[in-house]
């Protein structure tokens, strides 16, 4: 191709003066063709392309990097590319994302109701929880079932008992609790004796001193002197009932100590050396 065939107009073009040929063997339902450009006195020719060996393909990485703007951020929304490997004709590019998003306005608060709801029953009480119903699809409002303990506020001294029985204290329960509850005792006390023929319990008795429920007992040792622990328990075979103590029901829970193997000797306890708690436990 001469030189001299090529001329520019200004910075951006070339201009050519020349022939264009194309072979006759060309097929116009092909639509492609090799064109041969002329210039004067001379022939030049465009090869056709040839296709290349194939590339490597591109891979994304599986981290998106997620910015997330505030709803009102000025920021427009954006998804940018960064190459993190370069590729070449042996390795594969990889490339991360990086979004730009806008968070969602606000919405309006809404409201909820749950004192008034229709699927729930019973009153809203202070310091009640709901609870689901068994086999209902409703919830009914009642009391936890949280027990606590007592303890007496005074223990007796008791000096040369006769062979009967002595209260050493009491404890007084409230009314308070809403649900049914037993009771769960601890004793203990150092009983002294005026032979070796005398046996003395504790027994913590509900309701009544003399004939309650016993709900704990702590079996004593013949001898002069002897520290008895309470235990809480019934006696074995007792009814269901024994000990249980109804919702909202006020009670009243007596430590004894009462005389077993002798009716003639007698006994002593002191307060320094008597301790009594008791504790409520909520029936399930």
């Amino acid at each position: 191709m001469a030189v001299s065939t090529w001329t520019t107009d200004d910075e951006h073009y070339y201009i050519w003066n020349g022939e264009v040929r194309i072979p006759k063997t060309f097929d116009p339902a092909s639509k492609a063709a090799v064109i041969m450009l002329g210039p004067p006195g001379g022939v030049a020719q465009i090869p056709a392309l040839v296709k290349g060996d194939p590339g490597k393909h591109a891979e994304i990485d599986s981290t998106i990097v997620l910015n997330a703007l505030a709803y009102n951020d000025p920021t427009a929304d954006s998804a940018t590319w960064t190459t993190i490997t370069p590729g070449d004709y042996t390795t594969s590019p990889v490339y991360r994302l990086t979004l730009n998003i806008h968070k969602g306005a606000p919405g309006t608060s809404g409201t909820s109701t749950i004192l008034t709801a229709s699927d729930v029953t019973g009153t809203a009480t202070d310091g009640y929880l709901l609870s689901k119903k068994v086999g209902s699809a409703q919830a009914t409002w009642i009391a936890p079932k949280v027990g606590g303990q007592y303890w007496p506020a005074t223990i007796a001294n008791t000096t040369d008992t006769d062979g009967s029985a002595r209260t050493l204290c009491s404890v007084s329960i409230s009314p308070a609790p809403a649900f049914d509850y037993r009771l769960r005792v601890h004793a203990q006390s150092v009983i002294t004796s005026s032979g070796s023929d005398s046996r003395v319990d504790l027994i913590a008795r509900v309701g009544t001193a003399s004939g309650g429920d016993v709900v704990g007992r702590g079996f004593g040792l013949a001898g002069s002197t002897d520290r008895v622990l309470l235990v809480s328990g019934v006696p074995a075979g007792s009814a269901s009932t024994v000990g249980k103590i109804s919702a909202g029901t006020a009670t009243v829970v007596y430590l004894r100590a009462e005389q077993q193997a002798s009716t003639t000797q007698t006994f002593t306890t002191s307060k320094s050396t008597t301790t009594f708690m008791v504790e409520v436990v909520p029936i399930p």
